[in-house]
C-alpha cells in the first residue's frame, strides 16, 4: 500500500512502513495529533449538525479541511464544500447528507493512519 499528502509519502510493504519525506513535527507526534482532533472535531462536528449551528459546523468544517488537506484525505473537497454549505445556510439535512457520505472514506483513512502509526510504534 502506499499513499501520500502535500507532506506526507508513505510506502508499507511486507509490515515495514518507510518514511519519505515529512515537514515539520515528528512522524509520530504528527499522526497522533491528527488522530486525537480529528476525531474530536468529527465529534463536534456532528452535534453541530444535530445542534443545527451553522456558525459551529463552518468553524468546524473548515478545521477539517485544512487537516485532511494536509493529511492527504480523499474527503477534503466533500468537507470544503460542508464548510460552503454552512456559510449559506444551506437546509441542514442537505448538510447533514454530506456529512454521512463523508462518514465512509473518513474512517477508512483513520484506520490506516491508526495501522501506520501503530507499526511506527513498533
Amino acid at each position: 500500500m502506499a499513499f501520500w499528502s502535500s507532506s506526507i509519502f508513505f510506502l508499507v510493504c511486507s509490515k515495514k512502513i518507510v518514511i519519505k519525506s515529512i515537514i515539520g513535527a515528528p512522524i509520530i507526534d504528527f499522526i497522533t495529533i491528527f488522530l486525537e482532533q480529528t476525531k474530536k472535531k468529527i465529534e463536534e462536528l456532528q452535534k453541530a449538525i444535530k445542534d443545527e449551528d451553522y456558525l459551529l459546523i463552518e468553524k468546524t468544517a473548515h478545521f477539517l479541511q485544512s487537516s485532511f488537506s494536509i493529511m492527504g484525505l480523499s474527503c477534503y473537497d466533500d468537507i470544503s464544500k460542508l464548510e460552503m454549505m454552512a456559510t449559506q445556510k444551506e437546509k441542514i439535512t442537505a448538510i447533514s447528507t454530506l456529512f454521512k457520505s463523508i462518514t465512509p472514506s473518513y474512517r477508512t483513512s483513520i484506520r490506516e493512519f491508526e495501522f501506520i502509526l501503530k507499526k511506527l510504534k513498533s
